[in-house]
């Protein structure tokens, strides 16, 4: 996996089997600019170690954040419901669990 910062600071990502980049950034995730080359690869190197350590941090959410932890598995099984509207809950009650 690799990546490159362009003049304009935004970050391509590569895979290395697909000749097209998978990640195109042009600023942080939260929409924050990459005001300068350096800014760019910082965030760029963060995102390869998320991407390629399973124990890395996510890299940062925009200007002034520091890197988070990855969610566990239930976190992001919690997340994955909520975005479709649904609580542990209301899922238990759906799968008969609630007894």
């Amino acid at each position: 996996m690799r990546y490159e910062v362009n003049q304009d600071n935004v970050v391509h990502m590569w895979d290395d089997v697909n000749p097209e980049p998978f990640l195109f950034q042009p600023h942080y995730p939260n929409g924050d600019s990459f005001d300068t080359q350096e800014e760019a690869e910082t965030w760029a190197q963060f995102k390869l170690e998320e991407l390629t350590i399973k124990e890395a941090p996510q890299a940062p959410i925009g200007k002034g954040f520091d890197p988070e932890p990855k969610p566990t598995p239930l976190q992001a099984a919690e997340l994955k419901l909520s975005r479709i509207g649904l609580s542990t809950a209301e899922l238990k009650t759906l799968l008969g669990l609630d007894g």
